[in-house]
C-alpha cells in the first residue's frame, strides 16, 4: 500500500492538492484491486509524453460526455478481458503510429477519437480482422482503413454542407485537394459549425 501511495503521489503536479476521498478509496482495495492499479500506474510511467497528453485528452473527452454515454462506454469496457482490452489498445496504437510513420505532416489535426468510434460503428469487425494478420500484413491494411476513413469524412462534410449551408461549399470541395493538410482544412470547417454541440463540435462533421 505505502509503494502504490509513492507512486500515485510522484504523478501528481507538485502544487496539486492530495484527494484525500481517493486515498481512502485506495485503502479500501483489496489485494488484487491494488496489484492490478499498480501494474496500470507502472505502465503509465513508461507512456512517451506523446502518449500521455493523448491519454488525458482523452479522458477529458469521457468526462465531457452525458451520463448515458459515459454508461454505454463502460459497459462495452466491461464485456473485455483485461487481456483483450490490452489487445485492442495495443493494435489502436500500432495503427496511429503507422500513420504517423507514413507522413507525420498529414496527421496535423488528425481527429484520433472520431476515428476509433467511426471503427467501431462504421467497420465493426475489422479490427479483429486485422488482429489475425502477421506484423508484415498489418501495415497496409492500416493504411486501406486509413483512406476509407479519410474519404468517409469528406463525403459527410460535404453533404453536411450542402444541407446546412453552416461553412462555404467550396471550402469543402478544396478537401479533396488539400494534401497534407487535410485534416487542418476540415477542422477549420467543422469546428465553428453552430449545427454542433460545443462539446461534440470536433466529432460531428457529416451528420446533418
Amino acid at each position: 500500500m505505502k509503494a502504490l501511495a509513492v507512486l500515485l503521489l510522484t504523478l501528481l503536479p507538485q502544487d496539486a492538492p492530495v484527494d484525500t476521498d481517493k486515498l481512502e478509496r485506495l485503502r479500501k482495495m483489496n489485494p488484487e484491486e491494488r496489484s492490478r492499479l499498480l501494474e496500470r500506474l507502472e505502465q503509465y510511467k513508461q507512456l512517451s509524453t506523446e502518449e500521455k497528453d493523448r491519454l488525458k485528452e482523452n479522458l477529458g473527452r469521457f468526462r465531457q460526455l452525458p451520463p448515458e454515454a459515459k454508461e454505454a462506454v463502460k459497459g462495452r469496457l466491461a464485456g473485455l478481458s483485461e487481456e483483450k482490452r490490452k489487445l485492442y489498445r495495443d493494435l489502436a496504437n500500432g495503427f496511429f503510429r503507422t500513420l504517423v510513420r507514413r507522413n507525420p505532416k498529414e496527421m496535423r489535426g488528425f481527429p484520433r477519437g472520431l476515428c476509433l468510434q467511426w471503427i467501431r460503428r462504421e467497420r465493426k469487425g475489422e479490427m479483429e480482422r486485422i488482429l489475425g494478420l502477421s506484423a508484415e500484413e498489418r501495415s497496409p491494411a492500416f493504411l486501406d482503413l486509413y483512406r476509407q476513413f479519410r474519404s468517409d469524412v469528406e463525403a459527410r462534410t460535404l453533404r453536411h454542407a450542402e444541407k446546412q449551408r453552416c461553412f462555404d461549399m467550396e471550402r469543402a470541395k478544396n478537401l479533396r485537394t488539400a494534401g497534407e493538410d487535410f485534416w487542418l482544412r476540415w477542422r477549420e470547417l467543422v469546428e465553428p459549425c453552430p449545427h454542433a454541440p460545443k462539446t461534440q463540435q470536433r466529432f460531428k462533421a457529416g451528420h446533418p
